[in-house]
């Protein structure tokens, strides 16, 4: 075995040095947007310019100001550092053998964290095993919480479009910069899959209903995250107003917005008081806006219009998503209320227990929350694209962690180190070896896919989801695929009014 060695190639932008590993090279925090700092700050993001100089790829950049806690080290992060200035920055793995014009297929992963926290350079999230599969793997960083999803729309223009969704179009414009640079890695710009997990899904929900995002992908992946529901301006607004009432800054004062210390912007996060006065139901402030320059319509929306038309996509979830959060946040019970679902909530809660009759009421009601928040929202834009002739496919990952005694289950997230055959957090998926069977066919079907739009692989043969035939790829240690899944919980979803679905 050879050690590592640097390497350069010519970009359109300027040559870039990376590291030639053992099976792959990485080029690590290439900028492809300019700071957003001084009058950038809360402004849209603009392309970074050429340079003439070597770029010193050897290395990822920092990431966007953020709280760092024991959850996301539990889950395989590590506390890197942090840059508002520097943080816009994308990183390539791509294959040893790639030059310019192989033509390779590509994949972007945009990462999850609640739209306040998360980077694509933590260890979970090293595109290796892609690149060892003949796929360029890119990883991409955006703005969070404050910086990249406060509504300053009501507030200003911005050379003509909204300050509003920054952090969706930091993605966008890296999409942008994959478009115009990634045939020197050897990817092909024709053949681009879109895909992340939790906040990262509804960020590539949201690129799928955007229409000046439209061309930039073929294929998009969404892993336990859409984007139904948007927060209309007049919500918006007020969460801005009263982010700058605890800054004790005016929200039209753009002088004073640029100038408040950084690390006082991530400090909004978790804040009651940015909820107050919101006349719509709220749980999160991050999220995204609807704005009629840009973002005019949800992911529900924006699927039977059309947009996605053309697009091949996956959307599934996990058994368990909101077992993590009730256990490390609301270990006596979760305080979602279910009333917002009306008289549906009998039925569902029943509906559940039929399925699961060994859950006590609190998991009950956790089960209805997942499938509120994930599963529901997932079959409807499925069921959506399929009606329109779009080739879909679902998915649920049932494989149950072995931590806290199998308390964790099936969580939030725990699909990703199958993704990405990449397992750095015993804490979180248990002691390795992972299931070789599971992480075989998982980040297979993840690769098969990008390829060419058809998941299918050796042992799991992948149909696509028809309405009436609701095909969905079950991944435990025995993947299978089940026609019709959950029909009894489909039917009783289907009576849900729009507001009813999804996170808000």
């Amino acid at each position: 075995m050879t050690a590592d060695t640097t390497m350069e190639i010519t970009l359109p932008v300027g040559r870039v040095r990376g590291v030639r590993r053992h099976g792959w090279s990485e080029f690590r925090g290439i900028p492809y947007a300019a700071p957003p700092v001084g009058t950038r700050r809360f402004r849209s993001p603009q392309p970074h310019g050429a340079w003439s100089d070597v770029l010193d790829a050897t290395r990822f950049g920092p990431v966007c100001p953020q709280e760092f806690d024991a959850i996301d080290a539990a889950m395989g992060a590590d506390d890197q550092p942090q840059s508002e200035a520097g943080c816009l920055t994308l990183s390539v793995w791509r294959p040893e053998q790639a030059a310019s014009g192989s033509g390779l297929p590509v994949m972007v992963w945009i990462h999850g964290g609640a739209l306040s926290s998360g980077a694509s350079s933590w260890p979970q999230y090293d595109g290796r095993a892609f690149a060892r599969d003949g796929i360029v793997f890119v990883g991409v960083n955006y703005r969070l919480h404050a910086l990249g999803f406060l509504d300053f729309g009501r507030f200003g223009a911005d050379d003509g479009r909204p300050t509003t969704n920054l952090g969706l179009q930091d993605a966008e414009l890296a999409l942008r910069w994959v478009r115009a640079n990634i045939a020197a890695f050897g990817g092909d710009p024709e053949n681009i899959t879109i895909f992340g997990e939790s906040a990262g899904g509804a960020m590539v929900n949201g690129l799928v209903a955007s229409p000046t995002a439209r061309g930039l992908f073929r294929r998009a992946v969404m892993q336990s995250g859409t984007c139904v529901r948007l927060i209309e301006h007049e919500a918006a607004g007020q969460i801005t107003r009263n982010a700058c009432r605890l800054l004790g800054v005016a929200p039209d004062d753009r002088a004073a917005l640029q100038a408040v210390p950084v690390r006082e912007l991530v400090g909004l996060v978790g804040i009651p008081g940015l909820l107050e006065g919101v006349d719509t139901p709220v749980t999160f402030p991050w999220l995204f806006t609807r704005d009629p320059a840009g973002l005019d319509l949800d992911g529900l929306e924006a699927v039977d219009a059309g947009r996605a038309d053309g697009l091949e996509l996956i959307l599934g979830w996990t058994a368990d998503e909101y077992r993590l959060r009730r256990l490390t946040r609301a270990p006596d019970g979760l305080p979602e209320d279910l009333s917002p679902l009306g008289d549906l909530t009998g039925a569902l809660l029943a509906a559940h227990a039929r399925h699961r009759p060994e859950l006590d009421p609190v998991e009950l009601s956790e089960a209805v929350l997942n499938h509120q928040h994930f599963y529901a929202p997932a079959l409807r834009i499925a069921d959506a694209h399929a009606r329109r002739g779009g080739s879909v496919h679902l998915y649920e990952f049932r494989w149950r962690s072995p931590v806290l005694g199998g308390r964790l289950g099936s969580c939030h997230a725990l699909e990703i180190p199958f993704v990405f055959d990449r397992a750095v957090a015993p804490a979180f998926h248990g002691p390795l070896p992972l299931p070789a069977r599971l992480v075989e066919v998982m980040h297979g079907s993840w690769a098969a896919f990008a390829r060419d739009g058809n998941p299918s692989v050796p042992g799991l043969v992948w149909p696509a989801h028809r309405p009436g035939s609701r095909f969905t790829a079950v991944f435990d240690t025995d993947s299978r695929v089940v026609e019709d899944l959950h029909p009894d919980l489909a039917a009783l979803w289907e009576r849900a009014r729009p507001e009813q679905i999804g996170i808000q």
